[in-house]
């Protein structure tokens, strides 16, 4: 009876760590979903020209691999949520 009650504290932490780390790595997944791919407000400050903004928007905004690396980077991070909810839900049974 004692080991079955270590057993299952043991579990019971172990499972509310899985439960914490899904939580924050759901937060995480939010996080990035709601920035925007070309979002250029920052590039709108009046002490721009046009062709700052320009150049602001197409090097850094607009480039093709920070998109991609933010996709990469969402698309791992969802991985490692599923993962981590898959483990989570086993471990509650």
């Amino acid at each position: 009876y004692q080991q079955l009650q270590s057993r299952l504290a043991t579990l019971k932490i172990e499972n509310e760590e899985v439960k914490k780390t899904t939580e924050a790595t759901l937060q995480t997944i939010q996080d990035m979903v709601t920035i925007e791919d070309y979002d250029v407000s920052e590039c709108f400050q009046h002490s721009r020209s046009t062709e700052s903004v320009k150049s602001t928007v197409s090097e850094t905004y607009l480039s093709k691999p920070s998109i991609a690396k933010r996709r990469a980077n969402q698309q791992e991070t969802e991985q490692f949520y599923f993962m981590k909810l898959r483990e989570y839900l086993e471990g509650s049974n």
